[in-house]
């Protein structure tokens, strides 16, 4: 589905809905009352699971292992192992970890999934480099040692499943979004994760790629599902709500038509297009 676009991808020049993006211009009471939010962990299709504590992390079930996607500063490492567990889930069983990008609350517990677990860490060659230098900035960060590295249009596939990758540098130069198909029911939904939501506006450089990028997403064909991975997460908690109040039969909340689309149009809109 989404490699059918990879030519198109590469000529692209030099990365759920949830109601309204998850911008990164939020105000301070919706900041305050997002860091007061219980985070629990839950299954949100057939084979997706929020496992996300500080940021938004997930495990994608395969029918040979766990994908884990993005992981938890180091200070949260202990609680997102706990997290996997409580859904019934092994982490032993994880066989890749996704890294969208090299910051701390996407990297922290990378060192700790490759020791303990045995899982193999993939990232793009910038957020590599980002993931050493961070251990200069955060006390008791241990960078992961080198495993994979995602490349534009590049995928990594687990039993039936895979996960297709596109570089979307701006919010950091080594941006990663992912693609991977999600199940309700068994019926099969498109989901993307835009690897990095919000640029610093003021940077002209970083916020014309970042904007390169966003159109890049949006020459994708049939995203039914959009997946937040920041830390902007209120709105997708009041939208979990509604996913476990739905009435069986009842069409899920995050699969909206037209809503990916919408949600990149209204990231233009905060970039100031």
């Amino acid at each position: 589905m989404f490699m059918r676009n990879s030519l198109l991808m590469t000529l692209v020049a030099v990365f759920i809905t949830v109601a309204m993006p998850f911008a990164f211009g939020q105000d301070k009471e919706s900041v305050v009352k997002e860091k007061s939010a219980k985070r629990e962990p839950f299954q949100l299709f057939d084979n997706l699971f929020f496992v996300g504590t500080k940021a938004a992390a997930w495990v994608l079930q395969t029918d040979q292992g766990l994908i884990l996607i993005d992981s938890a500063p180091i200070s949260e490492t202990a609680a997102l192992i706990d997290n996997i567990r409580k859904l019934g889930l092994n982490p032993i069983d994880i066989r890749y970890l996704i890294v969208t990008h090299g910051d701390r609350n996407q990297v922290g517990a990378a060192k700790r999934m490759q020791e303990e677990f045995g899982a193999v860490v993939l990232m793009t060659e910038e957020a590599w480099e980002a993931s050493v230098s961070l251990a200069e900035q955060v006390n008791g960060y241990v960078p992961p040692r080198k495993h994979l590295t995602a490349t534009e249009s590049g995928s990594v596939t687990l039993g039936r499943d895979r996960i297709s990758f596109f570089k979307t540098p701006g919010h950091t130069p080594g941006t990663l979004s992912v693609g991977f198909t999600v199940y309700d029911g068994g019926y099969p939904y498109e989901a993307m994760i835009f690897g990095g939501v919000g640029v610093d506006v003021a940077n002209k450089v970083a916020l014309a790629v970042y904007i390169q990028s966003i159109r890049k997403l949006q020459s994708l064909e049939s995203v039914d599902v959009n997946i937040p991975n920041g830390e902007s997460l209120s709105d997708f908690f009041e939208m979990a709500k509604k996913f476990e109040a739905r009435s069986d039969g009842e069409v899920h909340p995050f699969v909206k038509p037209g809503s990916w689309s919408r949600w990149l149009d209204g990231l233009l809109k905060e970039a100031g297009v």
